[in-house]
């Protein structure tokens, strides 16, 4: 039996919550919020949705004591996105999101908790590495959503330029979930041809350095333009969090894009950071033979080196 508990009734969690249930990947979900009429309220609605389809799940209103028969524990509490902006990015209000995720390790170490714990709560990738150091969990279980959803969000963009279908294109967003994130032009294709050749080849580019500058930074855009729109995004996240706990359930070794913890790989030490990474019945581990670029390298250094710079642990 699967059970996932997830941490924040918000927007997020709520989605992440939804998008589980929808996909069959739990029999038993609970909602951990400070505002228990919140949870009630949403628990309340899931039900409305899940049952017309599963009928038999269990669905509650939780307490900390519900991760001790958990699979996996979903965090999604913290600052409302509605306080980040372009220039401070998903780092605002650090000091407030570092308590927020050390009151709840602290409650899941204190029932000897041992599954895997999901991050989709920002600054994503400080926020990952403090729930690994506070939980004595092993790095694999540690992981966060990462740029998993940027990846995707990168792949939207091409493909809608490039007019082919997302499924054509396989391309990575790499590094911190945040403003030194990069595409890793290197990696990318479309239809299994190089990115890079592709747009010599059939579009006629001579020098693509603009045109993949230009994609990359309306990957870092893409977040807070929806925020701009809506006040949050949501779905993609959520989704993100599937996917994840399906490639753990089903031991699909897949590699993805994720928050996954970097040491003595890249020319990185002890920093959680999103690379291609194989996820399993075991977890996340970092693949450790990609070969990037020598200036994607270097932006992936820089990338661990902020990320480490904001990290007083």
């Amino acid at each position: 039996m699967n059970k996932v508990t997830i941490i924040g009734a918000g927007h997020v969690g709520s989605s992440v919550a939804s998008t589980i249930l929808d996909k069959n990947l739990a029999d038993e979900l609970a909602l951990i919020d400070l505002n228990q009429g919140l949870a009630l309220g949403e628990i309340m609605d899931l039900k409305d949705s899940s049952y017309i389809t599963y009928p038999d799940k269990i669905l509650k209103v939780g307490t900390y004591d519900d991760v001790k028969d958990s699979s996996f524990v979903v965090i999604t509490a913290g600052l409302s996105q509605a306080n980040a902006n372009n220039k401070e990015g998903r780092m605002n209000g650090l000091a407030k999101c570092v308590a927020i995720i050390t009151s709840i390790i602290k409650e899941l170490k204190n029932r000897n908790y041992d599954g895997f714990i999901i991050i989709a709560s920002n600054p994503l990738d400080i926020m990952t590495y403090y729930s690994y150091k506070l939980s004595g969990l092993s790095t694999n279980k540690v992981i966060g959503t990462g740029t998993l959803l940027d990846s995707t969000r990168l792949r939207i963009i091409l493909a809608s330029k490039l007019n082919v279908s997302v499924s054509d294109i396989d391309a990575y967003s790499l590094g911190e979930h945040g403003n030194t994130q990069f595409m890793c032009s290197s990696l990318a294709t479309v239809r299994e041809v190089p990115l890079k050749e592709y747009l010599k080849t059939s579009l006629h580019m001579s020098d693509t350095t603009s045109y993949l500058d230009e994609i990359e930074n309306q990957v870092k855009r893409y977040g807070f333009e929806i925020l701009e729109r809506k006040g949050g995004t949501y779905y993609g996240v959520a989704s993100a969090v599937a996917r994840i706990i399906k490639a753990i359930i089903n031991d699909e070794k897949v590699v993805l894009p994720v928050c996954t913890y970097v040491n003595d790989e890249y020319g990185i030490k002890d920093t959680y950071i999103s690379v291609p990474a194989t996820i399993s019945k075991e977890g996340a581990v970092a693949l450790k033979d990609v070969k990037l670029s020598s200036e994607e390298l270097k932006k992936l250094q820089d990338s661990a080196n902020f990320i480490k710079s904001s990290i007083s642990i």
